[in-house]
């Protein structure tokens, strides 16, 4: 790997897309990182010329590079990129009369040489990557939903502290030039899968699907983006969150046999790939098949009036028997092996 310290402006300025991979986490920093970051930003611009401040390091990997459209995969460093991106927004929108900051903000922002569909020089996640160029787009329009993200929030933050703390845009402009990244490049024998739990291990530490989500894709690297929309943002569909985490716990006790701690479910999950020598598209299949059994039962989501009146977290957690062998039941019900009265049994042991 090669590494250089430069200014994050530096870093955005070239023509170059930062493509955040779809086994990452979504965007998630909230209102305090934000405040911190501006306040790191309004006290560089007040210092002299000489000072800088250092906001961490950015790791990439470069695809790509020698057909004219450089990408950069970005293995570390997304929440200060996004959120760089969305304090930029915010101060453009905030002095739409001063052509300099303008020009400012788009250097750092908007690839000019590419076509309009393709125009920012950051690329999201799915959903966080439509808002992200709805909200850079003129007179955008957004959902409740999308008004409740932490990309339209923290663009509201960031446009607050902008307004409400009236510090010149000049010193604003001048304290982002000076925030300074250790920019490191990955080379061809460099591991992405080990770095990113190496940074897992000493950083933030990431929900267990996350770390899963990881290691499946990253398991078929070529077909990585056709797995994720075909099998596991149909998940997330279906289970979000915590609602994912106990999934993918019951999951893992389902298919060994054997009764883990939550902490340990990653491991059990690689070793079961590995030890099984299941691909990537076959384990998505399995858990995408099983997620909605999942929600069904959590849910209460039947259309059987009889089986539905037994489903729900509250009843499904009093019974004798695991989750997991709820889970199975519900499964061979659906696969025809058990009957209607099967199901209704194991349902109905307290």
């Amino acid at each position: 790997m090669e590494a250089s310290v430069k200014t994050l402006f530096e870093y955005l300025g070239t023509d170059k897309i930062n493509k955040i991979p779809v086994y990452h986490r979504n965007y998630d920093w909230n209102k305090e990182h934000c405040t911190q970051l501006f306040k790191d930003i309004v006290k560089t611009g007040q210092g002299d010329n000489t000072t800088s401040h250092f906001i961490g390091s950015i790791i990439i990997a470069i695809i790509n590079a020698n057909i004219g459209k450089p990408e950069h995969i970005i293995i570390d460093g997304q929440q200060r990129i996004t959120s760089s991106f969305l304090f930029l927004k915010a101060l453009y929108d905030c002095e739409k009369d001063d052509e300099y900051i303008k020009k400012f903000v788009n250097e750092a922002t908007v690839n000019k040489q590419r076509r309009k569909d393709d125009i920012l020089k950051l690329e999201l996640q799915r959903k966080d990557n439509e808002l992200l160029r709805r909200l850079f787009s003129k007179n955008p329009r957004f959902t409740q939903d999308e008004i409740n993200s932490n990309i339209y929030q923290n663009y509201i933050t960031f446009k607050r502290l902008i307004e409400y703390s009236e510090v010149d845009s000049e010193i604003l402009e001048n304290g982002f030039k000076r925030l300074k990244v250790v920019a490191i490049s990955l080379q061809r024998n460099d591991s992405p899968q080990s770095i990113f739990e190496t940074i897992n291990s000493i950083g933030m530490k990431l929900r267990t699907y996350d770390l899963i989500r990881n290691y499946i894709l990253m398991q078929d690297v070529e077909n990585q983006e056709k797995l994720y929309e075909n099998y596991w943002y149909k998940i997330e569909e279906f289970l979000q969150n915590q609602d994912l985490e106990n999934f993918i716990y019951n999951f893992i006790i389902l298919k060994t046999g054997k009764k883990s701690t939550p902490k340990n479910i990653y491991y059990k999950f690689k070793t079961y790939m590995i030890s099984e020598n299941i691909s990537a598209e076959k384990i998505l299949k399995d858990m995408l098949f099983y997620a909605e059994i999942y929600s069904n039962i959590i849910f209460a989501n039947s259309k059987d009036e009889e089986i539905k009146q037994l489903l729900g977290y509250s009843k499904i957690y009093k019974l004798k028997v695991s989750f997991s062998v709820v889970l199975e039941s519900y499964a061979n019900y659906k696969r025809n092996i058990f009957t209607k009265k099967d199901l209704i049994n194991i349902l109905s042991i307290s």
